[in-house]
């Protein structure tokens, strides 16, 4: 006799929890072992005392560890689901934190090789320009003083009636679709 719980043998059933809680557990270690990673890189760059690489990595570590926690929730999850849309529920979790963890991991270990390559821990990037293939194209005659000066005169540009005579509505009077 075979046991069926909603009209699914029991065998069936136990299977695909099983196969669910197997493809959990494989991915948590994967999770756990980027996690791990990132903590050697994080120590690397508290050695080395680069304050942007270490915020780089450590702001992808934090993440790293969140959805490492939400991931061994959901494996808890498996181990005791009832039913394999439960299951199948918390794997997915588990494969989409794999997923951004992956991505966090690269991301960290792209911060820590831009590092080691020798960029400028500012962040900023240095440009050298081969000037034989640079065209000219200003006067090489003329030359650009700061001697130049300039004055302004306020005193004829004044709205008060009792400087020019007239009215302030007189200098600019506002336009005819104007609403003032």
């Amino acid at each position: 006799m075979v046991l069926s719980l909603f009209g699914m043998p029991l065998t069936v059933f136990a299977q695909s929890i099983s196969e669910a809680l197997s493809e959990a557990q494989s991915s948590v270690a994967e999770i756990q072992d980027i996690s791990m990673n990132l903590g050697s890189l994080y120590a690397q760059a508290q050695n080395s005392g680069d304050q942007v690489l270490l915020q780089c990595i450590s702001t992808k570590k934090a993440s790293v560890e969140a959805l490492s926690d939400i991931s061994d929730v959901a494996l808890s999850n498996i181990s005791s689901a009832m039913n394999t849309d439960k299951a199948l529920y918390e794997l997915r979790k588990i494969s989409l934190a794999l997923s951004k963890v992956k991505q966090f991991g690269n991301e960290a270990e792209k911060c820590s090789m831009s590092s080691m390559s020798g960029e400028a821990s500012d962040g900023s990037t240095e440009v050298t320009v081969d000037t034989t293939r640079v065209v000219n194209t200003f006067d090489s005659d003329a030359s650009v003083s700061g001697e130049s000066t300039y004055s302004f005169d306020s005193t004829s540009t004044s709205t008060d009636a009792a400087v020019d005579g007239a009215g302030a509505d007189s200098v600019f009077p506002p336009p005819t679709t104007s609403p003032f």
